[in-house]
């Protein structure tokens, strides 16, 4: 079972002004993490699948600061990821892909708005070396493969991890 995000309003609303303020960006990461712990805490399965891990919420935590706002401190972040990584997964399969080829398939899946896409390829360029920091993890490089390719490997990870 999947959880879904719970944002505030006066957060939301399609506006990004909340990531410029240092002290709003901290209650919206506050938020996310300390939904993403009691996600974690919710779930009792021996083995579940999941689009979206604590160490994605970390990650996206880290990554914002770095990236849009080197010059905020660091403490207050450093100890929200550091509340969430007790909640870390097992394994994960993460699928790369270059930002042109994630490009290409934004424009071919009208499915979603991505509303923050431009903003989510600026920080792409550090989310692999983030994933490759941690043991559990193993990345499928997907640039020059088509879904089903995606797909049959993904299942073989899987199967070697569960069975």
């Amino acid at each position: 079972r999947l959880l879904e995000r719970e944002v505030p309003t006066s957060i939301s609303g399609g506006s990004m002004s909340h990531k410029d303020d240092y002290n709003d960006y901290l209650i919206n990461q506050e938020l996310f993490v300390n939904h993403e712990i009691e996600r974690y805490k919710s779930l009792n399965h021996d083995v579940m699948i999941m689009d979206y891990s604590a160490e994605e919420v970390a990650f996206q935590t880290w990554s914002y600061q770095k990236v849009f706002h080197s010059e905020w401190p660091t403490k207050e972040i450093e100890g929200l990821i550091n509340r969430i990584k007790p909640y870390y997964v097992d394994r994960i399969l993460y699928l790369h892909a270059e930002n042109d080829v994630l490009c290409d398939r934004k424009i071919s899946d009208q499915s979603r708005q991505r509303k923050s896409f431009e903003e989510y390829l600026i920080i792409h360029e550090y989310k692999k070396e983030w994933f490759e920091q941690f043991e559990s993890v193993t990345i499928l490089d997907t640039t020059n493969m088509s879904e089903e390719e995606v797909l049959l490997e993904a299942s073989e990870w899987l199967e070697k991890i569960v069975y």
